[in-house]
């Protein structure tokens, strides 16, 4: 499985019942056992506890891009503002290269190129306003289109009775 993160990357991790934390991608301890679950899991230390964890790559975020989302502002656990005190002094003593990375998405232009690696930049037929292809119904030349079953009762059959209803008020009165 191809991963997001590196050892080293300054994180969000959240742990189920607390709050997403300032934490630190480690290169795992030989005593620590990795979890059994198929899914990706980071090796996280986290700042101001200074606890270990596994944590599932779905919920780590980098913590450049997610500084404000993240950081809370009520109810602060114990331990918190040391801990983002922590990763402060950490992002200014890393390189500024290593500071500053994100993941950042590739452009439409490059993903094609992904996709379509040997395609040139010929047009590509669209398709979507040329109509659906199938069957089409037939209509007999002499046939009228008749609407309603009533109408179709009416016509032809020489019945007498009461004249059709008239939607108009003038007449109704």
């Amino acid at each position: 499985m191809e991963s997001k993160f590196e050892v080293g990357d300054l994180v969000w991790a959240k742990m189920k019942g607390f709050p997403s934390w300032p934490g630190k991608v480690i290169a795992p301890k030989d005593e620590v056992k990795k979890p059994l679950k198929k899914t990706l899991h980071h090796f996280v230390f986290f700042f101001g506890s200074e606890n270990y964890a596994w944590i599932p790559e779905e919920n780590i975020y980098l913590y450049a891009a997610n500084r404000n989302k993240f950081k809370l502002n009520s109810r602060i656990p114990k331990g918190y503002k040391e801990a983002l005190e922590a990763i402060e002094d950490e992002v200014k003593a890393q390189p500024a290269t290593k500071n500053s990375r994100t993941l950042e998405l590739p452009s439409i232009d490059e993903e094609l190129a992904q996709i379509f690696p040997g395609s040139s930049d010929s047009p590509i037929k669209d398709y979507s306003r040329e109509p659906m292809g199938g069957k089409k119904p037939k209509l007999k030349k002499d046939a009228t289109p008749v609407k309603d079953k009533k109408e179709r009762k009416s016509i032809g059959t020489g019945t007498v009775g009461r004249p059709p209803k008239v939607k108009d008020e003038t007449n109704r009165k």
